[in-house]
């Protein structure tokens, strides 16, 4: 509304407003402009009424008067009442203001321009009440209106269609839990501001085409829980700014084609519940901004992964309550955008197919309530970006070693709920950002620290619900029991009886030496056996203690006791098998064997024969810069050895034993333990390669004849397998070779003549700023790094000249 021109008054030009149409609605009051415009009214009201101050007439501040925010007169003040005064027109005057029996005034007339402002301020008032109760034709009869936010508020009024006299200002109108039946195109053509339409809980049953045909503000539109069957073409036409729809809890059975074509800028979709069995292959086409589609309690059997493909940019499927068997490799191969994908409460889904997820780059999976018995190692092979796993409440009873190797960026992982009694050593292997674990609610009794790829990441781990038993396997809980966050719910023990239901985070100090410690040498046996050593590993396991005694196969020479004691002398290695202590003879009856038994600190879950048959489909780079890695660190381990004057009998891959990097959280090459002591005989004098025609052998044996020479590490540890046997190197300078294939410069640096000595300074402050970077992103140096640290810190030019010499010569 226009303010009044020049020279006429805000009274009359009020009234002249008012009976001509002009302010229909509260939207059009512009309150603080009346008020501030009547204020010398108001004022020569106050001083014509009241013989006192104006204090006297009971004005309220702008602040005290209710309404729309606005100033405006307060209550009248009541004087005595006099038999006297008949009426309003009493032309005397007396002092004080008084009540009429008949009338609102009984003072003496006052002059008419102060009345006719008078009459204004009352009129005033009466417009700016609050917006629940707006002049006639401002807002319709059964509904709310707020001037502020241009809403209109009519749920629960029984209305059968949309209401006449909704302000042509409105942005927001509320329609919901009514008992509209039809939508017609001229229903809300009055209203090209709308911006947000809210239709749920009536008894929708029909929408014609182009009933939102004038509302092309409109962002969002609720139409849940009604009685729509279908959508005919046409009817979201000219919806160019609607970003979310919502047609769930309805009766719809088919989604057409191009049902959503004109909703280009469309985000978020909500179409669950309703009676869907088919959608067509093209009901998505169009929807080109959409980022968020729910698919849930619907009757579909199968996905359509050619009408999920027009969704090119879909960031977020949630697909719940589906009686769907399977999940095809097609289904999803087109969604390269797709970064969150949940499958909830599908209970004939048996089996995550390997191909399921090709094609996906997913940030967060979700697959719970389901009936899938096992890990789906090989659908998440490839979801290398994923930071959260939530595969709860499924009936999933282990975790096998390695299930998640390849999630390198996980930080949280949800298996609560799940049925597990076992989580295998390494099962958590290369989850070396994890953050969260929940394994809550399941039949676990314990989880060792050798689970985990390293527990330094963890922050907050649920394992409440689980009969935990309180021994020295949960030892590592203990320890972090005051700054590892359990959510709210510390776990508690199960047994033994003298600590039963207390929570580990309450337990005292005291408790460490008498429940976490191990202090009975009986050991029960924990099998199998691994059949492929040379010298077989029998394996017993109580609490967080291991024993290994290598057992002489049938018909095998027996091995020389020198190796035993030897090992004992040994300082520590990081690839040697150290000794934490021996058992006595007789100290374990049920073991196959008489002899003393040997406790070492870890237990190796795979041999480097058992490897090579994993590691057959890697690709050749990967697995040949590990073949070098598993070579660098038996060459360490053979150094050490030829240093103290004795060698190995045998290096053979069934011989050698592969642990995870102890203490480390980068994914990497396996730890080789060098642990069959019993080989090990005194070195004769004069032979410094003594182990260099069985490490030729072995690597040969390593790289067998399939591995192509693609690439230079390959080429490498040709070459070097030649001159193994020929020149028989020391195992140090065996281990300098390998080195430098895999972080020194390349032969033609060397045939350049370009000074070693100054790239050696290069190369550590590339590797500085590299390990910088990572430590940034919240990475932690893992076992490749930490060999390569300690050559550039032992490397010279003259070593580095000598060990290219061996390798390109």
């Amino acid at each position: 509304m226009r303010s009044p021109p020049k020279g006429i008054r805000m009274g009359h030009w009020l009234s002249l407003a008012i009976r001509e149409g002009r302010v229909r609605s509260l939207f059009a009051l512009p309150s603080g402009e009346v008020w501030s415009s009547l204020g010398g009214c108001a004022r020569k009201v106050q001083e014509a009424l009241t013989p006192g101050p104006a204090a006297s007439l009971g004005w309220r501040q702008p602040s005290q008067v209710g309404g729309l925010g606005s100033a405006g007169p307060g209550p009248l003040p009541r004087g005595p009442v006099s038999s006297q005064q008949q009426g309003c027109g009493s032309s005397s005057y007396r002092d004080g203001m008084e009540w009429c029996p008949r009338g609102w005034w009984c003072g003496p007339r006052p002059r008419l321009r102060t009345m006719t402002c008078w009459l204004w301020v009352l009129s005033l008032q009466l417009l700016l009440l609050p917006a629940a109760l707006p002049p006639a034709g401002g807002c319709p009869a059964r509904c709310e209106c707020t001037a502020q936010t241009r809403a209109v508020a009519c749920p629960r009024r029984r209305l059968t269609a949309v209401p006449d006299g909704i302000p042509a200002e409105t942005r927001l109108l509320e329609l919901s839990r009514n008992r509209i039946r039809c939508l017609n195109p001229g229903d809300l053509a009055a209203l090209p501001l709308l911006e947000e339409l809210d239709l749920s809980e009536n008894v929708i049953a029909h929408v014609e085409p182009g009933a939102f045909a004038n509302l092309p503000r409109l962002r969002v539109l609720r139409l849940r829980g009604n009685l729509l069957k279908l959508i005919a073409p046409g009817v979201f036409t000219r919806l160019d700014n609607l970003t979310l729809l919502d047609l769930s809890e309805n009766k719809l059975v088919i989604l057409l084609d191009y049902t959503f074509q004109d909703l280009r800028s469309l985000r978020r979709l909500e179409v669950g519940d309703n009676d869907l069995v088919f959608i067509s292959r093209r009901a998505f086409a169009g929807l080109l901004a959409l980022e968020e589609l729910t698919l849930e309690r619907c009757n579909l059997t199968a996905l359509s992964g050619e009408s999920l493909g027009h969704l090119r940019g879909l960031g977020a499927l949630r697909l719940r309550h589906l009686a769907i068997a399977a999940l095809e490799d097609q289904n999803f191969q087109r969604l390269p955008g797709l970064l969150h994908l949940e499958i909830d409460n599908w209970p004939l889904l048996e089996e995550v197919a390997a191909g399921s997820l090709r094609g996906l780059n997913l940030t967060s999976l979700s697959v719970t309530h389901t009936n899938i018995t096992a890990v789906p190692a090989a659908a998440l092979r490839h979801q290398a970006h994923l930071t959260c796993l939530n595969l709860s409440h499924n009936p999933i009873s282990t975790v096998p070693r390695g299930s998640f190797r390849d999630l390198v960026r996980l930080r949280e992982l949800h298996l609560a709920g799940a049925l597990l009694a076992m989580v295998e050593p390494q099962a958590f292997l290369g989850l070396r950002q994890i953050r969260l674990l929940n394994l809550s609610n399941n039949l676990l009794s314990t989880l060792e620290e050798s689970t985990f790829h390293s527990v330094n990441t963890l922050e907050t781990l649920r394992v409440d619900g689980n009969p935990l038993a309180c021994d020295c396997r949960l030892l590592w809980v203990v320890q972090r029991r005051k700054t590892l966050n359990f959510d709210g719910r510390p776990p508690a023990c199960a047994t033994p009886a003298e600590v039963r239901g207390d929570a580990l985070r309450s337990l005292p100090d005291s408790a460490l030496f008498e429940y976490f410690t191990f202090t009975d040498p009986r050991l029960p046996l924990s099998w199998p056996l691994d059949a492929d050593l040379r010298g077989e590993e029998a394996r017993f396991q109580r609490d967080a203690t291991h024993a290994s005694e290598p057992v002489p196969k049938p018909g095998a020479e027996e091995p020389h006791p020198w190796g035993l004691e030897l090992q004992f002398s040994l300082r520590p290695h990081f690839n040697l098998q150290g000794l934490c202590g021996l058992l006595p003879e007789g100290a374990l009856p049920e073991a196959p064997w008489s002899g003393s038994v040997a406790l070492v600190a870890e237990v190796p879950e795979l041999t480097v024969a058992q490897w090579l048959v994993e590691a057959g489909a890697r690709p050749p780079e990967e697995f040949t810069k590990t073949v070098a890695l598993l070579l660098l660190q038996l060459s360490a381990a053979l150094e050490c050895l030829e240093a103290l004057g004795a060698a190995l009998a045998e290096l053979r891959p069934e011989n050698l034993l592969l642990v995870a990097p102890r203490g480390c959280t980068a994914t990497g090459p396996p730890r080789l333990l060098l642990a069959d002591f019993r080989r090990i005989h005194p070195r004769p004098p004069g032979t410094p390669g003594i182990h260099a025609r069985q490490l030729g052998r072995l690597l040969r044996e390593l790289l067998g004849p399939g591995v192509p020479l693609a690439t230079p590490v390959a080429t490498g540890l040709e070459r070097l397998a030649a001159q193994l046997t020929r020149v028989r190197p020391s195992a140090a300078r065996t281990r300098g070779a390998l080195q430098a294939l895999l972080w020194g410069p390349g032969p033609e640096l060397r045939s350049h003549g370009a000074p070693l000595g100054s790239w050696l300074q290069v190369r550590r402050t590339m590797l500085v700023l590299h390990l910088a970077e990572r430590a940034v992103g919240g990475e932690v140096p893992g076992l490749e790094d930490w060999l390569c640290c300690e050559y550039l810190m032992e490397a010279t030019a003259a070593s580095v000249d000598l060990a290219l010499s061996l390798l390109w010569d």
